[in-house]
């Protein structure tokens, strides 16, 4: 036999009958319902995805930054290669240019003594002779020298002065003695009368001086 119970139940406090009908639940109704909460909750999927997206960008912008990094390092280098290599060139040509100075020195007084003793050959006259010749110093690449010899002529040393100064290799001869001698007798039995003498001059080259294009260094051109 089957039996209906048609009272509403009441509860253990009280009179108020309790449904027994299950209520469903609303979660999202009480965020609607109260303004701060959504607020809120907003402002943290705002701030999540301003997150996300300074991330991004972040990322991006470091991509840049080490791609730039790696451009830079590389110029650097090369840089530094070429202030290496221009480094060693520098060194080359200062070498080259020191070599060059030394074979201009060496060339510019080569030819000094066979100059000067070929110059003084061709001035000196037949009634002369010459006892030594001899170097006085050298300042600045001028180079000054002393002639001493005898003739037995007075005029013969005005004739080997001229010959000196008309010389282009010559040039400030000085006449700095004169004296009387008298030699051995010789063959007639009598001595002979002659004059000893001392001239000074300086050297100068009077060669043709290679044109400016050609002695400008190499790095200038």
């Amino acid at each position: 036999m089957i039996e209906i119970d048609l009272l509403p139940r009441t509860s253990a406090q009280g009179n108020r009958p309790v449904s027994s009908t299950p209520v469903p639940r609303k979660p999202l109704r009480f965020l609607v319902q109260d303004p701060w909460v959504l607020a809120s909750s907003l402002v943290v999927v705002l701030s999540l995805a301003c997150s996300g997206w300074l991330l991004a960008a972040g990322r991006e912008r470091t991509a840049e930054l080490n791609a730039a990094l790696e451009t830079a390092v590389r110029d650097s280098m090369r840089t530094a290669m070429l202030a290496a290599e221009a480094q060693l060139l520098g060194a080359r040509l200062d070498s080259v240019r020191m070599r060059v100075s030394v074979i201009r020195h060496i060339d510019s007084s080569r030819y000094v003594w066979p100059r000067l003793l070929d110059e003084v050959a061709k001035a000196l006259p037949r009634e002369a002779w010459l006892v030594q010749i001899a170097q006085l110093s050298t300042v600045a690449g001028d180079v000054r020298f002393r002639v001493e010899g005898k003739t037995f002529e007075n005029f013969a040393i005005s004739r080997f002065w001229d010959g000196m100064e008309s010389s282009a290799f010559i040039h400030d001869v000085r006449l700095v003695s004169t004296e009387h001698l008298m030699e051995p007798p010789g063959d007639s039995g009598e001595p002979a009368h002659a004059y000893f003498f001392v001239l000074e001059a300086g050297y100068r080259d009077s060669r043709p001086r290679p044109p400016e294009s050609a002695t400008v260094p190499a790095a200038q051109r």
